[in-house]
């Protein structure tokens, strides 16, 4: 278990139960409840496969079982006909050696697999090509290294401050986006709002908490700067309207970056589907790269894709099954 809270087996075992009971749509209709049952069992399938076999080929099961969860939650969640779906709804490339270099470009249309997936968990899409490097650094849960991720915009973690009403509406940034803030409050807020110009919406209404002190440093020695958000009648608003969580309350608060050219935020689980796309498609078309990557002797990115292998194969069923259970 790498995140408290989260048991894969537990989490594995209650999809499975949802079978017998689909939620929502998928409950309904006989065709709906089908496709969610036997997409449901071949997500379970394929990610055994997936753990059973080494990082030279997981990443192909992975995808793949991810793409079948998407059956499933679309089943439940996709009204009327557009629920089912055709082809990948995104392509890879290959423009240069480096890996993180690596080019996701959506396809045109409504009804690729991508496509209905973003529809059916609420989540942005992909309007113009991304690197592999963007979408890697995007996923919080993954190591940054020099040549994947390092060099891309991350997501930001935020710790809530304080709540009222059980809504949380104060949060602190620590690391990078805290450091060296001038003394003056003005002067820092404007070039806090800088700072966050990759991070759409996060800069809407967000001011610093008083008393504002640029020495605040965290218990590990980051700095630290209290912020809040408010509308534009000055009433506070959730941190979780700008900053919203990996899935279930409680599930933590992220600034989400703004990927390619149009700088398009996607959702969790989009987001992963995007890299495993990448990393399905580098392992299949792309071997010789992808071998010589997991070379432990010789790749500085050899143990961070293992474990980012091993961290889908644990959250991929969390997310699945926060999205089955979110009520729309």
């Amino acid at each position: 278990m790498r995140f408290l809270g989260i048991n894969a087996e537990l989490d594995r075992s209650r999809l499975q139960a949802m079978r017998a009971a689909p939620p929502t749509l998928a409950a309904e209709d006989k065709a709906r409840r089908r496709v969610f049952g036997s997409a449901l069992a071949q997500f379970d399938e394929l990610l055994t496969a997936a753990a059973s076999v080494g990082p030279a080929v997981s990443p192909i099961p992975l995808y793949y079982a991810l793409t079948q969860a998407g059956r499933a939650i679309a089943a439940a969640h996709v009204k009327q006909n557009d629920w089912r779906a055709s082809g990948h709804g995104l392509s890879v490339s290959s423009p240069s050696p480096l890996l993180g270099e690596a080019l996701v470009s959506p396809h045109v249309g409504e009804s690729n697999q991508f496509a209905v997936f973003c529809k059916a968990i609420d989540s942005g899409r992909l309007t113009s090509a991304v690197t592999l490097n963007e979408v890697w650094a995007a996923v919080p849960q993954l190591e940054q290294v020099a040549g994947l991720g390092a060099e891309a915009t991350p997501s930001i973690q935020l710790v809530v401050r304080a709540s009222r009403e059980g809504v949380g509406i104060s949060a602190s940034m620590s690391g990078p986006i805290a450091a060296d803030l001038p003394n003056n409050p003005e002067t820092a807020m404007a070039r806090l709002r800088e700072r966050l110009d990759s991070y759409p919406g996060a800069a809407d209404g967000l001011a610093i908490c008083e008393p504002f002190s640029p020495s605040k440093r965290s218990p590990s020695g980051e700095p630290v700067v209290d912020v809040e958000w408010r509308s534009a009648d000055g009433s506070l608003r959730s941190v979780y309207l700008a900053a919203p969580g990996l899935g279930p309350p409680g599930a933590g608060s992220y600034l989400w970056p703004g990927i390619g050219a149009h700088k398009d935020v996607l959702a969790p689980l989009a987001l992963w589907w995007t890299a495993l796309l990448a990393l399905s498609s580098l392992a299949r078309y792309e071997p010789d790269a992808w071998l010589a990557a997991l070379a432990r002797d010789e790749s500085l990115l050899a143990i961070p894709i293992e474990e980012a292998l091993a961290i889908a194969l644990e959250m991929l069923p969390w997310l699945v099954l926060h999205e089955l259970q979110r009520t729309r």
